[in-house]
């Protein structure tokens, strides 16, 4: 009888728990304003487009501009393109998963590498069925996608430090090209690490610096045509032009969000006088890393596997991925997002290594096994108390998405009347951005589309002007606390709504 691949089945699992988050949890539709732009790249990628014409009226897009009279998202194209061919089939929500699964897969084969048989099966596991890694791997984000190019690239490192051979230098030079143009802090940080990891075999042969630089350059000059197609200047990210434009519009130094720090810190005038400190920033740094300890293995047990990895194990590779691990804490460290699911985030990148680095000191131990069952019980637990927060952060609830899914009526401008007294967000980091306007406070993953058979709009008489201005029905829809509550009727042909 042929062995069962527990490893395998366990990556599957993976793939599984992940998809049925993503479909049953989070309705197979973006709940974060990133994921929601990500999304609408995604859709014009498929189509073999960068932009659209200026449809002329705001949408309540997130992070999107126009430029040269049309609109684009300002984040870079890595990711959308990866996510195209999937929104290209309506299958969206299913893309994280399934390189989720290629995370944990690829993930144990490398463990495998570095600690022996003995740790592929904890590796799959623990991967497979990490909080966060399931958590982000059902989500629309990009942060599953650099993960799996860390281990890739991880991989390749091993291989070229065997073997050096001109396929694996060229591999090494895509794999951070690649995470560049997805996120480019991220493909920085993981050229540094795979530098410094291949850094004996590249001092004792420096050609090897210009074979792995030809698809990297390569790479390097895409994103530098993308941002000048969207922006006018190869240097300027649409990132970069779209905080700026805010800074403008809202009387800020043009030095907004220069840092990358986003549009909760980067563009207040606190901040830029000095209000936001490096003790708020190690203070939001020591709460998500609380944070991620219970995150990637359900509990702060992480730390002392990776303490007995460090005594016990093997010394070096779990000295390495602590290290990596510091220098993308580091670099993220004015990232101060607090929340339990998406607070840690950013340090996805380096969540493959630390998990390895705790399966190190798991397979130094007598008796792995009944550790291992523990860790897998309490990832499980953390993972049912964590799945809820990830639909509910920053308050967006995606009826706005539903409701468009199951619209069998003409096409529509819905426009949106919302009270300021009606929402009350679980997380306060909404609070407090008087640039945002409503709805796009409640609800970042509005699907508007400027060809799309419903628009919601603000309730203001600019907008019904222009709504009338097309062959569009008109509707106003009543946002209430929750959908049971909302209303929208047709409206008639002579009502006024004033301009507030």
């Amino acid at each position: 009888m042929k062995r069962v691949d527990l490893p395998l089945l366990f990556c599957v699992l993976g793939v599984l728990v992940a998809a049925w988050l993503s479909v049953s949890v989070l309705g197979g539709h973006p709940h974060v304003q990133d994921e929601a732009t990500y999304a609408f790249q995604a859709e014009l990628l498929a189509r073999g487009r960068l932009w659209v014409a200026d449809p002329g009226v705001d949408l309540v897009l997130p992070f999107t501009r126009v430029h040269a009279g049309n609109l684009h998202g300002v984040f870079p194209m890595g990711w959308p393109g990866v996510l195209a061919p999937f929104s290209a089939l309506g299958l969206g929500w299913l893309a994280n998963p399934l390189l989720h699964g290629l995370v944990a897969w690829r993930g144990s084969r490398l463990a495998g590498s570095l600690l022996g048989e003995k740790a592929v099966l904890p590796a799959a596991a623990l991967l497979a069925l990490s909080p966060q890694m399931l958590l982000l791997g059902a989500s629309w984000m990009s942060h599953t996608w650099v993960a799996l190019l860390g281990v890739v690239g991880a991989e390749q490192c091993l291989r070229f430090r065997a073997a050096p051979r001109t396929s694996t230098a060229l591999a090494l030079g895509a794999v951070v090209g690649l995470a560049f143009l997805a996120r480019p802090l991220c493909g920085v940080l993981l050229g540094l690490g795979l530098a410094a990891g291949c850094a004996r075999v590249v001092l004792a042969s420096p050609r090897w610096i210009l074979v792995g630089g030809i698809p990297l350059v390569a790479m390097l000059l895409l994103q530098g045509a993308l941002n000048g197609a969207l922006t006018g200047s190869w240097t300027q990210f649409p990132a970069t032009a779209f905080f700026q434009g805010l800074a403008e519009e809202k009387g800020l130094p043009a030095t907004c969000n220069s840092l990358g720090l986003g549009p909760d810190r980067g563009c207040e005038p606190r901040f830029l006088s000095g209000g936001y400190t490096w003790r708020e920033a190690l203070e939001q740094t020591a709460r998500n890393l609380e944070a991620w300890g219970r995150l990637l293995l359900g509990h702060s047990a992480l730390l002392l596997l990776v303490g007995v990895g460090l005594f016990r194990g093997a010394r070096r590779i779990v000295a390495a991925g602590l290290a990596f691990g510091a220098v993308v804490v580091l670099a993220y460290g004015l990232y101060w997002y607090e929340g339990t699911a998406y607070g840690a985030r950013f340090y996805h990148l380096a969540a493959p290594a630390m998990i390895l680095a705790a399966v190190a000191g798991l397979v130094s131990l007598p008796r792995q096994g009944w550790v291992l069952a523990a860790l897998l019980f309490a990832c499980g637990v953390r993972g049912a108390q964590l799945a809820p927060e990830l639909k509910d952060y920053w308050g967006v609830d995606g009826r706005f998405w539903e409701f468009s899914q199951q619209w069998e009526g003409p096409e529509a401008v819905f426009l949106v009347d919302v009270r300021q007294d009606t929402f009350r967000p679980r997380h306060p980091v909404t609070t407090g951005h008087d640039w945002l306007e409503i709805p796009g406070l409640l609800g970042f993953s509005i699907p508007n589309r400027p060809e799309g058979r419903v628009l919601f709009l603000n309730a203001t008489q600019e907008n019904l002007d222009w709504a009338r201005g097309t062959s569009r029905q008109l509707y106003g829809y009543v946002y209430g606390p929750q959908a049971e509550n909302d209303a929208w009727a047709v409206l008639p042909p002579d009502v006024s709504l004033g301009t507030d």
